[in-house]
């Protein structure tokens, strides 16, 4: 019920930050944010982790999530969180700036375990503007998310597209 911060040379405690029940946690790209999935709650606790702040090593935000959250993870420019719930067969994407929940999605998932994401495509791969994640099912199946923004004038679906045809990774924990 806690996140420990540890010294990396000696491992000795430095603080302890009392969470509901943590499962997960992930780094902003910048290094100055920490989520952190609480599955009893159903929440993600954001903690300051910029030395330089006066909210160091305090809880700055909370955000309500499907049930049962589990894997977190940051889209590599920071814009958005992506908070796993294998309960509730959904991903609750949270804006990277006000954590507050963007938008859930939950088509082509089953029992969701793990997901990653990547750049938005601005000056590489396919110049499109936006980016994806690859949701891993318990089923070894991969599901993909495509961002937006969506609409008529919109490049993306920001929602779920599809699922990797032709491929599943049997027994299959991280991705």
């Amino acid at each position: 019920r806690q996140v420990l911060v540890v010294n990396s040379n000696r491992f000795t405690v430095l603080d302890r930050i009392r969470l509901t029940d943590p499962v997960d946690m992930s780094l902003s790209p910048n290094l100055r944010k920490l989520v952190v999935s609480n599955f009893a709650s159903s929440s993600v606790s954001v903690i300051d982790t910029n030395p330089l702040s006066p909210t160091f090593h305090q809880i700055i935000a909370e955000a309500r999530v499907a049930r049962g959250p589990t894997t977190v993870s940051w889209q590599p420019d920071g814009e958005d969180v992506f908070v796993v719930s294998p309960s509730s067969n959904s991903v609750t994407i949270l804006g990277g700036l006000d954590f507050q929940p963007r938008r859930t999605v939950a088509g082509f998932l089953n029992n969701p375990i793990d997901v990653v994401c990547t750049h938005r495509f601005t000056a590489s791969g396919n110049n499109s503007g936006i980016y994806y994640a690859y949701i891993l099912n318990a089923s070894g199946a991969i599901a993909i998310y495509e961002s937006g923004p969506d609409g008529v004038n919109g490049y993306g679906f920001n929602d779920m597209v599809g699922i990797v045809q032709g491929t599943t990774f049997r027994r299959a924990a991280k991705i």
